[in-house]
């Protein structure tokens, strides 16, 4: 039996939009079973990157509650009424009249739904998922076919900032355009073989500098080393990062540490960061030392968890709040900081945590235009709607002695781990990821009457109160009308100059530009511990370091100029328009 578990559904601030999904009914746990069915937010949490299958599951769900019911009522009907045997058939797959049976090798479970059968996929999925998370390989195209062909993976890879070689290709295209004082938190990096020329000049006319290697293509460490000579350099075939080494970096307790600060990207155009407030802290499993004979060992110079978790002197840390152990959340990681910190650093907490914000946006820039080019019309990845767009990202950065950050890299795909301290974290981080990024029913669920009454019922709804209950296409359309098209030519992207947009832009808006903005403050609306890094009222210096400003960027910073970043006279105008159903 299904049963609801809290509040499912909440309304969106607009009027005439459908509500969001924050939650599934959960099963009932039967008396003899043993194993313990984990929560919506445990399989958010394995489903990060894919949470499109919250919303699919539902609909499972309203199958499957549908599929029940149906047996009910032939049970009820065959218990009052008997029917001649000449009018029933067994369940044996029979060969015979095949347009009234299955051919034999055509095997479907009884929930399997005419045409429809359940593909039982080997192992399946685990024993302790919920029933209705029935993944198979069918599930993008039904999720796709539920919501008119929409795409199910609107960002493109980012090797551009995910990539260590091509990071730093794109963040020195950034500074050369923009200057080294704006962009100095990468370190120099040579990318071998094809620089390798250039790397073997720098260490002969600087030979007490130490280089770190990276394969480009690698994660959890691996293949990473720090060398000081040119003849430790790999092979001449062999593609590989060599970045110059931080050699005095902060040290709590004398090791060295990093930190993994979560990133999210909900929009590339217009561009909208996010970033977590809390994170992990991974230190070395060694006293850090620059003696030339322990510069071959990792657990010094490597701060990566897998590096070091196998060693005898790594110590697990099960409690989050506290400063212990060789694994710590960042919230912990400030609090030890403003109580220990040194008198000789010129730094504080906040300004730390602002450069790192400027960091992270930045780093964005980096690849920010190549992104956009693959996702614009007739782009390889053409965006031809906002719903379901997302990207996480795991920054990997260092503290040196004067806690200035430095970028070590960007991770595209970040685990998340089961062990308490990473749970700690990512449980609530993936759940906000939800709610920000905003799912609604699939329309499948709610097709009809019945089903949309079936739903209603397994989320404790009220039906007469939504006039609008499913997705709708229309609300998340990139898709121009002339009267969009007319205004934008108004706003040539070449034209940067602030005060030519920033005032004029909102005077009059389209449906284009509501369905925008009312996705933006939606987003707005629902952040906790994630932060808006970008965009903010100070955010349009950045806008500046692009060749050109596209017109959603202007929109938005000539929004916030006027409105402030969720003020509420802002929000009334783009509900009093979606009154009007301009976002339809």
């Amino acid at each position: 039996m299904v049963v609801s578990n809290g509040k499912c559904l909440r309304n969106s601030i607009f009027p005439n939009f459908p509500p969001f999904l924050v939650n599934l009914p959960e099963e009932e746990e039967s008396e003899t079973s043993t194993v313990s069915r984990r929560t919506t937010v445990d399989v958010m949490v394995e489903l990060r990157e894919s949470l499109w299958r919250i919303p699919l599951a539902f609909l499972q769900l309203v199958d499957l509650e549908e599929r029940r019911q149906d047996k009910k009522d032939r049970a009820c009907f065959d218990s009052n009424v008997s029917i001649p045997s000449v009018f029933t058939r067994g369940n044996t797959n029979c060969s015979k009249r095949r347009s009234f049976t299955r051919p034999k090798s055509f095997l479907c479970s009884d929930e399997g739904q005419p045409g429809q059968p359940v593909v039982q996929v080997v192992g399946g999925p685990p024993e302790d998922l919920p029933h209705h998370f029935h993944l198979n390989h069918r599930d993008p195209a039904s999720f796709s076919d539920n919501h008119a062909g929409l795409r199910l993976s609107p960002f493109p890879p980012c090797h551009q900032i995910s990539r260590k070689d091509l990071l730093f290709v794109n963040y020195k295209k950034m500074r050369d355009r923009v200057g080294s004082d704006e962009y100095d938190f990468l370190a120099d990096t040579y990318n071998l073989p094809k620089q390798r020329a250039e790397l073997l000049d720098r260490m002969k006319s600087e030979p007490w500098l130490l280089w770190i290697i990276k394969p480009p293509g690698r994660n959890n460490g691996s293949g990473i080393r720090v060398i000081s000579s040119p003849d430790d350099l790999p092979d001449d075939k062999e593609e590989t990062c060599v970045q110059l080494y931080i050699e005095r970096p902060y040290l709590i307790l004398g090791r060295k540490f990093d930190l993994r600060v979560y990133v999210l990207l909900t929009s590339v155009d217009p561009l909208r960061i996010y970033i977590y407030e809390d994170g992990l802290v991974r230190f070395s499993t060694e006293q850090y030392s620059l003696d030339p004979e322990d510069i071959s060992n990792p657990r010094i110079h490597v701060t990566n968890f897998k590096v070091n978790k196998d060693s005898e002197k790594f110590t697990v840390n099960n409690t989050p709040n506290e400063a212990a152990g060789d694994k710590w959340t960042l919230s912990c990681l400030w609090r030890y900081l403003s109580e220990n910190l040194s008198c000789n650093v010129d730094a504080d907490m906040f300004t730390v945590w602002a450069d790192i914000q400027d960091l992270v946006v930045k780093s964005a820039f980096c690849g920010l235009e190549s992104m956009r080019h693959e996702m614009s019309v007739g782009g390889k990845l053409e965006q031809k709607s906002d719903y379901n767009v997302y990207k996480l990202f795991g920054y990997d950065i260092l503290l040196d002695h004067r806690l200035k950050p430095h970028l070590i890299e960007i991770n595209a795909r970040p685990a998340a781990l089961n062990d308490t301290l990473d749970a700690y974290v990512n449980r609530p981080m993936v759940n906000e990821i939800f709610n920000i990024v905003g799912y609604h029913l699939p329309p499948a669920a709610v097709s009809n009457p019945s089903r949309k009454s079936l739903a209603c019922r397994l989320l404790e709804a009220d039906s007469d109160e939504y006039k609008r209950l499913g997705f709708l296409s229309n609300i998340y359309t990139r898709t121009l009308d002339n009267e969009d098209i007319c205004k934008q030519n108004l706003f040539p992207k070449q034209t940067k100059a602030r005060e030519s947009y920033v005032e004029s832009i909102i005077h009059t808006l389209t449906g284009g530009d509501v369905r925008i903005l009312a996705k933006t403050l939606e987003e707005f609306s629902k952040l906790d511990k994630f932060s808006r890094v970008f965009p903010t009222r100070r955010s349009f210096k950045y806008l500046q370091y692009l060749d050109c400003i596209t017109y959603y960027d202007k929109l938005l910073d000539g929004f916030i100029n006027k409105y402030g970043e969720f003020g509420e006279e802002g929000v009334h105008r783009i509900q009093q328009c979606c009154i009007r159903n301009m976002h339809l």
